[in-house]
């Protein structure tokens, strides 16, 4: 019998074991949490979308495999990111057509990084515009290729890499910006 705490916790989460499954959601609720609200437009659509992934999370329990709990979690926000952007499929994106340059890529300076602090930095992503923040997120932050995204939000794999291009460069704009009002300070 195994007694690493980890692989016991998905154990007894395979087996439905409502207490443990209880706790596991007490314990992770904000992490999950933080993920919903990137993907949502208010908090309440973020506690409702939260709630639907836990009881999808919950239904599903037997068919993850494995026992590493790192990749339990991963499930876990895959599901928690996947529910938040099925609540919304809806024609998305209506742009302007022209697309940015496929080689263009904007890179930002790390130093900036050593002037801001993590909440800084997700604050300002947060303050990116709703359709730029989701791809973006799901990117730069989550890991989903543009293929994965592109079908997720039912619009064209190129309109995913020119928005996350967009984003990145607003970005890039707004911790400039802030960056320089912190040293000036």
């Amino acid at each position: 019998m195994n007694t690493d705490p980890d692989i016991l916790l998905i154990q007894n989460l395979k087996k439905r074991e409502r207490a443990v499954f209880k706790q596991f959601v007490l314990s992770y609720s904000s992490l999950f949490m933080t993920k919903a609200m990137f993907y949502s437009r208010s908090k309440e659509d973020a506690e409702d979308s939260l709630q639907d992934a836990f009881v999808t999370i919950y239904q599903k329990l037997p068919d993850f495999k494995g026992e590493n709990k790192k990749a339990f979690i991963s499930w876990c926000s895959k599901i928690t990111i996947n529910t938040c952007l099925s609540k919304y499929k809806r024609h998305y994106f209506t742009f302007e057509r022209n697309e940015l340059k496929a080689g263009m890529d904007i890179t930002i300076d790390p130093t900036i990084y050593g002037t801001l602090s993590k909440e800084e930095i997700l604050e300002q992503i947060d303050l990116l515009p709703e359709g730029y923040r989701e791809i973006f997120s799901l990117f730069a932050i989550d890991g989903f290729s543009h293929t994965e995204i592109a079908n997720h939000l039912n619009i064209k794999e190129s309109s995913s890499r020119s928005q996350y291009t967009r984003a990145k460069k607003k970005l890039k704009m707004q911790l400039e910006r802030l960056s320089n009002s912190n040293i000036a300070i």
